[in-house]
C-alpha cells in the first residue's frame, strides 16, 4: 500500500514534468521562442495540465484527501509538486534565455531540458525516497515500540487482570464468610436474646421461675380471681432443715437439695400451675383455677413426700426433711399482689411456729396469722424509723444492794422507738419483727454508733466522772446485743473501731446476751465473749435460769454479770421456790466469782429479799426508772 501511495503521487509530477516540456518544444516549434509572453501562457497552460495530471492520477480519491494525509503518499506528494511547480519553469526559462543568447543551438537546449528535468526529478525521487526511508525505519521502530507496549500493556492487563479476579476470589471469600459470620451472629444474637429472656425470668440454679417472673405471673392471678370468673390458691412453701445441711455440708450440698427439692415439687403440681423459687429455701406455687380443697390434697401429697425423702450427700451423710406449707386463697377479696403474697408468707411463718411440717390456711380473723402480719407491719416501720433517726436511747440503774461506796454504779442502755405519731413504741412490740426479718444487726450497730458519740461528749474519762453519782468511782454501761450480731463474723471489727473512734475505753463497757441466745450457738457465743474481753470489755448474761441447763452451761462461758431471769425474782417473796432459785443462782455466782444481778426489783420487799440472799445488784422500777438520754 505504500509503494503503491509513492507511485500515484510520484507519477502525476512526472506527467506535468513531460507536459511542461512537450508544450516548451510545441512553443518553441510554432513560435520559435519569440516572446517570452508566450512561453508565460504556455507555461500556464503546462501548470494547467499539471494540475489535471494530479487531479486525474487517484480518481477513487479526493486531491485533498491524499496531499493532507499522514501517509507516504501524502509526504510525497506535498515534497515533489512545489519542485515540479518551481524547478520546471526555471529550468524552461534557463534554456530558452541561452538559446536566445545563442549560447547554444536548439537541439542542444532542448538535451539539455530533457537532461535536467531527468536530473531533477531523479534527485526529488531520491530525496523524497530518503524521507520515506527514514519515515519507514521511524514507522519500523514506532511498530516495534508499539508492539513491546502492547506486549507491556498485554502482561500489564493479564497481571492486573489477574490480581483483580484474586481480589474479586478473596471478596467473594470474604462477603461469603461475612454472610456465614451475619448469620453466626444472628444466630447467636437470638440464642442470647432468647437465654437472657429465660434467665431473666428464671432462677439459675433450679432451673424454676424466679420470684421476679412469680409476682409478674401471681399480679396475672390476682387480677383475673378479682374479676370472679376464677380462683386460684397461692402456696409459700419452706424447708425446715435447710439450715443444717448447709450449715453441716456446705453450700454445695445445699445448692445440690435445692435442685432435688425441685424435682420432687415438680412431680406432684399440675402442668398448667406455677412453681417458683423465691430465694433461699423459700418456695412458691400459683395453683392456678383452682379450689382450696384441691390445693389442700396436693400440698399435703407434696408435704408427704418430702418427709419421706432421704437427701443423701457422698454416699455417708443422710438427712431427713420436712417442709412448712402456707396457703392463701386468690378471689375477689384479695386487694393486690404483695397482701397475697405477706398472707402466704404469713401463714406459712405460723405453720413453722406450730411445730413444722404441716400446711397452715389463712384465715382473715386468725390470730396467728394477726400477729403475724403485725410483725411483717413492723419491718417497714423499723426500716422507716432508722432513715430518719427515731430511735431513742433511754438508760436505767443497776444499783449495788449493800449501799457500798466501793461497788461500781451501773447503767443499762434501753431501746425506745417514736412511731409516727409521736408515741413512744417498747421494744417488745417491734423486736420480735426485727429478729425475725434479719435487722436487729442494724439495730445493734445503730445503738452501739450513737452512743459512744454521745459517751465521748458527755463523759470525762481522765476524771473517771460518772454523771449522777456523787460519790461512786466510776460507772459501767451495759448494751444488750441479739443474737444476729453474736454470729456476725464482722461485728466484732465494727466494735473495736467504735472504740478506737470515739476513744472510748473498753472497760467502761458491758455488754449483754440473753441465756437463750448464748444457748443456741455455744460455742460461737464463747468465743465472741473472750474476743471482746481480752479487748477490756466485761459480760453480762441476761435471763439466766429460763433454760432447762443454765448450769451447766454457765461454766462454758466466761461472763462477769449474772442477771437473774425476773420471772423468778418478782414472785420471790410469795414464791418459795423462785425464792429457792434466785438463791442457789446467786450462790452458783458468787462460787464462780461471778456478781449478781436481780431484775424485775418492783417494790420494797423485793428488794429486801435479795438483800438478805446476799445478791449484789437489784434492777427494776422499785429502784430506778429509765430515764432519756438526751442527745446532742
Amino acid at each position: 500500500m505504500k509503494d503503491i501511495e509513492v507511485l500515484k503521487s510520484v507519477i502525476p509530477g512526472w506527467i506535468a514534468m513531460k507536459a511542461n516540456t512537450a508544450i516548451g518544444l510545441i512553443n518553441a516549434h510554432f513560435y520559435q521562442f519569440s516572446s517570452f509572453t508566450s512561453i508565460a501562457i504556455h507555461t500556464e497552460i503546462a501548470f494547467i495540465l499539471l494540475i489535471l495530471g494530479i487531479l486525474f492520477a487517484c480518481l477513487e480519491r479526493g486531491l485533498m484527501m491524499i496531499v493532507t494525509s499522514q501517509s507516504a503518499g501524502g509526504i510525497m506528494a506535498r515534497n515533489l509538486l512545489p519542485a515540479v511547480i518551481v524547478f520546471s519553469p526555471v529550468i524552461f526559462w534557463l534554456v530558452l534565455f541561452g538559446y536566445r543568447m545563442e549560447i547554444y543551438t536548439a537541439e542542444f537546449g532542448l538535451c539539455i531540458l530533457s537532461i535536467l528535468n531527468m536530473i531533477t526529478f531523479a534527485v526529488l525521487i531520491w530525496r523524497n525516497a530518503r524521507s520515506l526511508n527514514i519515515i519507514d525505519h521511524q514507522r519500523r521502530r514506532s511498530q516495534v515500540a508499539l508492539k513491546k507496549t502492547n506486549e507491556e500493556l498485554e502482561t500489564r492487563v493479564t497481571h492486573r487482570t489477574n490480581e483483580l479476579l484474586t481480589a474479586l476470589e478473596q471478596l467473594q471469600q470474604e462477603i461469603a464468610e461475612r454472610q456465614i459470620t451475619e448469620q453466626a451472629l444472628f444466630a447467636e444474637k437470638e440464642l442470647a436474646l432468647v437465654t437472657l429472656s429465660w434467665q431473666a425470668s428464671h432462677d439459675s440454679l433450679t432451673g424454676l421461675v424466679n420470684r421476679r417472673e412469680f409476682e409478674h405471673r401471681l399480679t396475672q392471678a390476682v387480677n383475673n380471681a378479682q374479676t370472679g370468673k376464677e380462683q386460684h390458691i397461692l402456696c409459700y412453701l419452706d424447708l425446715d432443715q435447710f439450715k443444717i445441711v448447709n450449715d453441716t455440708c456446705g453450700h454445695a450440698a445445699g445448692d445440690e437439695l435445692l435442685c432435688e427439692v425441685a424435682h420432687l415439687f415438680q412431680t406432684y403440681i399440675r402442668s398448667c400451675d406455677t412453681l417458683a423459687r423465691l430465694g433461699g429455701d423459700e418456695f412458691g406455687i400459683i395453683f392456678h383455677n383452682c379450689s382450696l380443697e384441691a390445693a389442700v390434697l396436693i400440698t399435703n401429697t407434696i408435704r408427704e413426700k418430702t418427709q419421706k425423702f432421704r437427701f443423701v450427700w457422698q454416699q455417708d451423710k443422710v438427712f431427713n426433711l420436712s417442709i412448712s406449707i402456707g396457703l392463701v386463697a386468690l378471689n375477689h377479696d384479695t386487694p393486690n399482689m404483695n397482701r397475697a403474697l405477706s398472707a402466704a408468707d404469713a401463714a406459712c411463718y405460723v405453720a413453722k411456729n406450730q411445730g413444722r411440717n404441716r400446711v397452715h390456711i389463712y384465715q382473715a380473723d386468725d390470730l396467728d396469722l394477726v400477729r403475724q402480719y403485725g410483725e411483717m407491719q413492723w419491718v417497714s416501720k423499723i426500716t422507716q424509723a432508722l432513715e430518719d433517726n427515731r430511735f431513742r436511747l433511754y438508760y436505767q440503774s443497776i444499783v449495788p444492794v449493800t449501799n457500798s461506796n466501793s461497788e461500781t454504779t451501773h447503767y443499762e442502755i434501753l431501746l425506745r422507738l417514736v412511731d409516727e405519731t409521736g408515741k413512744l413504741v417498747l421494744p417488745m412490740a417491734f423486736i420480735p419483727a426485727a429478729e425475725r426479718y434479719n435487722l436487729m444487726q442494724t439495730i445493734d450497730r445503730w445503738v452501739i454508733h450513737t452512743f459512744f458519740t454521745h459517751l465521748a461528749q458527755c463523759v470525762d474519762f481522765q476524771k473517771n466522772h460518772c454523771p449522777g453519782f456523787k460519790n461512786s468511782r466510776g460507772c459501767l454501761y451495759t448494751i444488750n446485743l441479739s443474737g444476729a450480731s453474736i454470729n456476725d463474723d464482722q461485728f466484732i471489727d465494727f466494735v473495736c473501731d467504735q472504740f478506737t473512734l470515739h476513744q472510748i475505753p473498753p472497760e467502761v463497757i458491758c455488754f449483754e446476751i440473753t441465756e437463750t441466745v448464748a444457748i443456741k450457738n455455744l460455742g460461737k457465743a464463747a468465743g465472741f465473749i473472750r474476743a471482746l474481753k481480752e479487748f477490756g470489755c466485761c459480760f453480762a448474761l441476761d435471763d439466766f435460769g429460763s433454760g432447762m441447763s443454765s448450769f451447766a452451761y454457765l461454766k462454758n462461758l466466761p461472763v462477769d454479770y449474772l442477771k437473774i431471769d425476773g420471772s423468778f425474782v418478782k414472785h420471790i417473796v410469795e414464791e418459795p421456790i423462785d425464792l429457792a432459785m434466785v438463791d442457789a443462782i446467786n450462790k452458783i455466782g458468787q462460787v464462780m466469782g461471778i456478781q449478781t444481778i436481780a431484775e424485775f426489783v418492783e417494790n420494797n420487799e423485793i428488794l429486801k429479799v435479795i438483800q438478805n440472799l446476799g445478791v449484789n445488784y437489784a434492777q427494776g422500777y422499785g429502784v430506778a426508772r429509765p430515764v432519756p438520754f438526751l442527745l446532742n
